[in-house]
């Protein structure tokens, strides 16, 4: 008798032999799920998408920032809301970059 041999099964029928006595009794250890995986280029696609939109948002918001920072104050100064521009561009290439799916496949 030759224990070490490997048997072939369909992905359907394995569920059975995990769960019930097999003749032969054989167990088998259950199968992960393959993930969706990214390629690097489809992940560099997404980014050069994203970062346009990103950039867009920035600009526009930032313009409007520094112009009402600049009349509330009523002198031109560098304040916080260089620090807002920065979050803002952060939040939106993140947002655009879910949106686009550049996030898939890392759960």
């Amino acid at each position: 008798m030759n224990d070490s041999k490997v048997y072939q099964m369909s992905k359907d029928m394995e569920h059975q032999y995990l769960t019930e006595d097999s003749k032969i009794r054989l167990y088998l250890s259950p199968v992960r799920p393959k993930g969706r995986k990214e390629t690097i280029a489809k992940k560099i696609m997404a980014a050069a998408v994203a970062l346009p939109y990103s950039i867009f948002i920035t600009y526009i918001a930032g313009k409007w920032m520094i112009e009402s920072a600049e009349k509330f104050r009523g002198y031109d100064a560098i304040g916080g809301e260089y620090i807002v521009i920065i979050l803002i561009f952060v939040a939106s290439f993140r947002l655009v970059w879910s949106v686009l799916g550049g996030d898939r496949g890392q759960e």
